[in-house]
Parts: structure tokens; C-alpha cells; sequence
């Protein structure tokens, strides 16, 4: 990672410009010799009275207004409503600033040479970047179809029923070199692993519905060691949706297609920041619950994730006004990074 502040509470300055959450204890169980349940009890009646419909709409209309990709101009924003929020409230809030290594999608284009044919296409973070890959395209079926590979090690899985390597039994597969691949399905980390074993120079996944999915095609998470990083694609990705797919497939019935695509994305070092609100036990030294859900999102992401965002603001101020009955204290982050 990078080098990391704690910031107290105060607006981040924006350059240029003026999943549902879970929950981890630190200590579950109530200390020795204390009855919880009615205390719990009376805590859970206190909590919900302060919670209402109205409250929370108004906070999620305060969030989801921003499009928030991490470390962009909408999330720090979001970031700046929650403290805000939560300053005003009384609750104690920090910002810790660091620095991450994130992959934004910039844009894909896929076009099919001699045909009035440019699907809309999309390309996915943690993917290579190209410009006017020309090949011919091969169509893969779907994921089921691609062999199986050891991700770790890019070795090809023989079941037994399929006999040893080199046997007749064993099912053939094209031959991707100088070719990008068609394949329905999303763009995850596992198939396009699998297709730049294949050696494809690019791939176009076919959304099996007529929509775009943003996604992420890496499988590391967070930001990658020296151990890590060479497991970063640079296999060029786009994805188009259903229709278009079966309309390539339909071109590739008459004869052989040519297709050319470009891919972008924006990948590097990024300052992020991490909202955490602090809601303390009876003591100093008491256990507390940790409860995390990321704050970016593509586009304006409602449902995924501002919804539990709301949810987690809603349970760092419930708690707050009612922290004379807590028998462990409340730690809320909101992290960036996620999607």
C-alpha cells in the first residue's frame, strides 16, 4: 500500500474542483457476569425509535446523487456528506487518506471490417489496454465450454473419465493465437484467466442479457504485491450484450469475420479515502464491532452499495444517542476500492 494519514474530521478538497456491508466482532460475548438480554433488548427498542423512512431517504438522495468511482470527485464528495452527517450529529469521525493501486474502465470499441456493424461495448477494470487490435474472431460457445486451468499455475485439468493428457479423449479446443475470442458470459477473473491461457490477443464476452455488466477482471484484490501484480491481465476485454452477440454470430454463419477492437483503461496510483465514524464502549479498553461496506459504486450504485451505506450511517447515529447503554463500542468504515 501506500503511505496512509489519519485526518480528522473536515472537507476533502477535490483537484480540479471547489455490497451490502459486513460486520466482524471483536468480542461477541457480554463481560463476565452481566445478563445482556435485557439490556439488549432495551437497546434494540432505543435504537429503532431513532431510525425513521423520512431519514433515511433523505440520506440516500444525498448519496446516490454522485457517481462514485473510488477516489473520483463523487466519492469524495459522498465522503464529505457522511462527515458532515456524522460531525453534526456528535458522533467522533476520522478520514484516512492513502494510496491504492485501482483500475477504472475508460472505453471499448469493437467494430467488424467490411460491415456497418459497432456494437456498443464496454471494457472491464484490472483488463488490458489496446489500440485497433485487428484479428479474426473464433467463437468459444459459452464459459461451460472453456477448458478447465489451475488459475494458479495456467495447467490444464484432466479428469479421469477424459483420460490422460494427449489421448483421443481428450476434447480439442481452436487455436486462439492471432485471434480474439466470442464468448457468452460475464467478464470475470476466472474465464479470462482460462482465455489468455487459450493465448487469445483479445476477447469479446457476450452478456447473456441485453445489458452491460461493469466488473472487474484481476483476481487481486486490493492493492497487488511484486508476488501479485504479474496476475493483472493485459488481455484486452470488451463486452457487448446479447443481441449484438447473436448478431456476430449470425455474420460468422456466412463466413469468416474480421473484427477490430480498442480497449482503455485508467490504471495506477490513487489517493483514496476511508470514512470511519467511532462510537465508543463503557471503557476505553472494551470490545467493539466492526461494521464495513464499500462506498464507491458504479455510476450511482443505489441498491449496490448506498442502500446499506444509509443502513451503516443509520446504526452509527442510533448508537450514538444511546451509547450509555452499550456494553461494547461501534466502529463504522466506509471503504473505498471495492468495485
Amino acid at each position: 500500500g501506500g503511505p496512509g494519514s489519519g485526518e480528522s474530521a473536515g472537507e476533502l478538497e477535490v483537484a480540479g474542483s471547489a455490497e451490502s456491508g459486513g460486520a466482524t466482532s471483536t468480542g461477541a460475548s457480554a463481560p463476565a457476569g452481566t445478563d445482556a438480554s435485557p439490556q439488549a433488548a432495551a437497546l434494540t427498542r432505543a435504537a429503532r425509535a431513532e431510525i425513521t423512512v423520512e431519514a433515511m431517504d433523505v440520506e440516500l438522495d444525498s448519496i446516490v446523487q454522485y457517481d462514485r468511482l473510488s477516489g473520483d470527485p463523487g466519492e469524495i464528495a459522498a465522503v464529505n456528506y457522511l462527515v458532515r452527517t456524522l460531525e453534526d450529529e456528535g458522533v467522533q469521525v476520522k478520514v484516512d487518506t492513502f494510496l491504492a493501486f485501482i483500475s477504472d474502465p475508460i472505453s471499448a470499441h469493437v467494430e467488424v471490417e467490411g460491415k456497418d456493424f459497432a456494437p456498443e461495448a464496454i471494457t472491464v477494470s484490472g483488463s488490458g489496454d489496446v489500440e485497433g487490435l485487428r484479428r479474426p474472431l473464433v467463437d468459444l460457445g459459452t464459459l461451460s465450454d472453456l477448458p478447465p486451468f489451475l488459475m494458479g499455475t495456467g495447467e490444464r485439468i484432466v479428469l479421469e473419465a477424459q483420460g490422460p493428457p494427449g489421448s483421443e479423449d481428450l476434447p480439442d479446443y481452436p487455436d486462439l493465437q492471432g485471434h480474439i475470442a466470442l464468448v457468452t458470459g460475464q467478464p470475470r477473473p476466472g474465464p479470462v484467466t482460462q482465455l489468455i491461457q487459450m493465448e487469445a490477443e483479445g476477447v469479446v464476452f457476450v452478456n447473456p442479457e441485453e445489458r452491460l455488466n461493469d466488473l472487474t477482471a484481476t483476481t487481486v484484490w486490493g492493492t497487488p504485491s511484486l508476488r501479485s501484480y504479474h496476475r493483472i491481465p493485459a488481455l484486452p476485454v470488451a463486452e457487448i450484450k446479447k443481441s449484438d452477440g447473436d448478431r456476430l454470430r449470425a455474420m460468422m454463419s456466412e463466413g469468416r469475420v474480421q473484427l477490430t477492437m480498442s480497449t482503455e483503461t485508467r490504471t495506477g496510483w490513487k489517493p483514496l479515502h476511508l470514512a470511519v465514524a467511532t462510537v465508543p464502549g463503557p471503557t476505553p479498553d472494551a470490545p467493539y464491532i466492526l461494521a464495513g461496506g464499500h462506498l464507491d459504486s458504479w455510476y450511482h450504485g443505489g441498491t449496490d452499495n448506498a442502500g446499506a451505506n444509509v443502513a451503516m450511517l443509520e446504526l452509527a447515529r442510533a448508537f450514538h444517542r444511546n451509547q450509555d447503554q452499550l456494553l461494547r463500542g461501534l466502529v463504522v468504515a466506509w471503504w473505498p476500492g471495492h468495485s
